[in-house]
């Protein structure tokens, strides 16, 4: 047997440890953003973080010097002893820019007021319909719907972080997610979230309920469910699914939203409606929607769409 030895020129020679040195580069710098995207300057005061949205300085606290903030706030809230309209607020306010794992958790009140009316339409197609909304971080976004809660059998809120867990340490915490991972450490003033979250005991934790206070005391919604778009089902299936500022190509790929839309059908009854939504500057009025009908074959039917959300041509293939 022959074995043939192939000779590279020097250039050739050069090139090869260059591209190697190249890719070892992109290597450890990728390693270093991930490290850097991991920190934060924290400073768990409500105060602050109030003085910085009154003075429209975000731009410089969060995206220019990478200020994060931990579920620490929410617990602070809760033992105030504002009115519940200004807990309420301060709720919305730190949810809004709580770093929950890798996303930042955001929500306000009236920010889905197109969808809000989807839903109602729908629900006068239904005698007493059940309405479950997915993502609704601290439920806020749903107040308005739910002042129309009459015209339902049932509201459900869920979100995939309906509360986390808290451990004091010297120096600092440590933060759970719901699943009992690590979800972040704060140290000395610095928010630290992990690069690969790992199981943790939370049995001496404290529980800190995302919930926000109009929800809860107005409404008496105790919690919010778990619910994940890709894996949760309901066993008792819902006429109408809202939801909202959660599957968007920023955030997932194509085939991953195709997933989460047919795992959320799952949970939707036959002629039932899906209704997603996504607040952004860039749609007219800041908001786009599309609803889908499931029909009794189990075929979908696209039969509404406002302000031509990213998602249109994701869910039209899913239609045809």
């Amino acid at each position: 047997m022959l074995l043939s030895r192939v000779k590279l020129s020097k250039r050739s020679v050069r090139e090869l440890k260059t591209a190697r040195t190249a890719k070892s580069m992109i290597s450890k710098n990728h390693r270093l953003i991930k490290i850097v995207s991991a920190l934060h300057p924290c400073v768990d005061r409500i105060g602050f973080l109030d003085w910085i949205c009154r003075n429209r300085l975000e731009f410089w606290f969060f995206s220019v010097l990478r200020f994060g903030f931990s579920p620490q706030l929410l617990l602070s809230i809760s033992e105030r002893s504002d009115s519940l309209e200004e807990r309420s607020r301060l709720h919305t306010l730190a949810t809004s820019y709580l770093r929950a794992g890798n996303t930042v958790k955001t929500t306000g009140k009236s920010r889905t007021q197109h969808a809000d009316r989807c839903v109602l339409t729908e629900a006068d197609l239904h005698d007493q319909p059940k309405l479950l909304e997915v993502g609704v971080s601290d439920g806020s976004s749903t107040l308005e719907l739910l002042e129309q809660k009459y015209r339902f059998s049932e509201i459900k809120l869920s979100d995939r972080y309906p509360h986390f867990y808290i451990k004091p340490q010297a120096l600092g915490q440590r933060f759970y997610d719901v699943d009992g991972r690590t979800h972040g450490r704060k140290l000395l003033g610095l928010l630290i979230n992990p690069l690969n979250p790992v199981d943790a005991d939370i049995t001496d934790c404290i529980k800190v309920e995302s919930i926000n206070p109009s929800v809860k005391e107005t409404h008496g919604i105790e919690t919010i469910n778990y619910y994940d778009v890709f894996s949760s089902v309901e066993v008792d299936q819902f006429d109408i699914i809202k939801c909202s500022n959660l599957l968007n190509l920023i955030y997932f790929d194509e085939s991953s939203i195709r997933h989460a839309i047919q795992n959320l059908l799952k949970s939707l009854k036959p002629e039932g409606c899906l209704i997603i939504s996504q607040n952004n500057r860039k749609y007219k009025d800041g908001e786009a929607v599309i609803c889908i009908r499931l029909q009794s074959d189990g075929s979908l039917m696209l039969y509404k769409q406002i302000n031509d959300h990213d998602l249109l041509g994701v869910v039209t293939s899913m239609c045809a």
